[in-house]
């Protein structure tokens, strides 16, 4: 089988080769009482495990005829037959070639590679990079996906264009963690530079709503806490809703003991309920801040930031032409300070 590995640069796809296929051919051998395959490694440099480098690209492959006719050639691997081949940056060997060149015989090999046991893995940063013959030969994608949220395995039983593109629908998704332990089996690069993750949108949404509910959450407690307290007084209920005293065996009503009291009288304004009648006092009114303008669009905010309520000519005449504010507060220059000479 041809698996083709993939990640942006730093995804951790030599460390998910060293730790998914060579220590765990390891250690299934061991399992099952055998020698673990023979192993060739391309690209992984100071490998300490057991492997064994490739040869020289013209030694990989010889060229068979057809017992039919003898003009029929075909291309076959002469490594050895069972064992696994890994190919770090595949696309230095297998890079896309020119449209109707000729298949060269490393790349026609793979046709016929399942007839000797071999499986190879080929690792690269992007399925295009990858001669389009091979693509179309992979049996299994293995794509790496690092986000502000970690690593994400997904995987296809094909090449898969544009994996990044494409996760959501992957038919295999799994949360992977960079396996630590392989670090020092190999040497993945001279320089180590760590790549920034960002946190996705989503995460400063949810945030934010987290942030208003509970907001809103302390708001509601405290009003329907103090509403509470000024009912459970029957002191202030009756001296505020019955001036004489009630007759024996009169019901006495307090405040806030009906549905209708809670009823809006305006839909959408909750504050218009009668139960708030005492409480509700204007302090403020709309006033006009600004407006912004757009090809197609003009809004106009207040000092607190809703919508003003014009329509679009008025929005545009006030930016045309801005009112006198005869509500704002006057300027007032500072004073001069003055010195009187007097005669000598």
């Amino acid at each position: 089988m041809i698996t083709l590995l993939t990640a942006t640069p730093g995804g951790g796809k030599t460390a998910f080769a060293v730790s998914e296929f060579i220590l765990k051919e390891q250690e299934k051998a061991k399992r099952e009482g055998r020698e673990p395959r023979k192993i060739y490694v391309y690209n992984i440099p100071d490998l300490k495990l057991p492997h064994e480098p490739l040869p020289a690209l013209e030694h990989w492959t010889e060229t068979t005829t057809s017992e039919l006719d003898d003009s029929l050639q075909a291309h076959r691997f002469k490594l050895d037959h069972g064992s696994l081949v890994i190919i770090d940056e595949a696309q230095e060997i297998y890079r896309v070639r020119a449209s109707g060149s000729k298949v060269p015989p490393h790349v026609a090999a793979f046709e016929r590679h399942r007839h000797q046991g071999l499986d190879f893995v080929l690792i690269t940063q992007e399925p295009a990079l990858i001669d389009t013959h091979v693509r179309k030969l992979v049996g299994r994608h293995i794509h790496i996906r690092v986000t502000g949220l970690g690593r994400t395995q997904y995987e296809w039983s094909n090449t898969m264009e544009s994996p990044d593109t494409k996760c959501k629908n992957a038919p295999v998704k799994i949360r992977w963690s960079l396996p630590k332990h392989v670090f020092g089996l190999y040497k993945s690069a001279t320089v180590h530079v760590k790549p920034v993750r960002r946190i996705p949108t989503g995460v400063y949404y949810l945030a934010g709503i987290a942030v208003a509910l509970a907001g809103l959450g302390t708001y509601i407690y405290r009003m329907i806490d103090e509403k509470t307290s000024a009912v459970a007084d029957p002191a202030v209920a009756v001296v505020s809703s019955v001036p004489d005293q009630p007759a024996f065996g009169q019901r006495v009503a307090t405040v806030g003991t009906t549905v209708a009291e809670f009823a809006p009288r305006l839909a959408g304004r909750p504050e218009s309920a009668p139960i708030y009648d005492g409480v509700r006092v204007v302090k403020a009114m709309p006033v006009i801040r600004g407006c912004i303008a757009m090809r197609t669009k003009c809004r106009c905010v207040t000092d607190q930031g809703t919508d003003a309520g014009l329509n679009h000519d008025q929005c545009r005449a006030w930016l045309d032409n801005p009112p006198y504010d005869p509500y704002a507060e006057p300027y007032r220059s500072a004073p001069v300070a003055t010195a009187s000479v007097q005669p000598g």
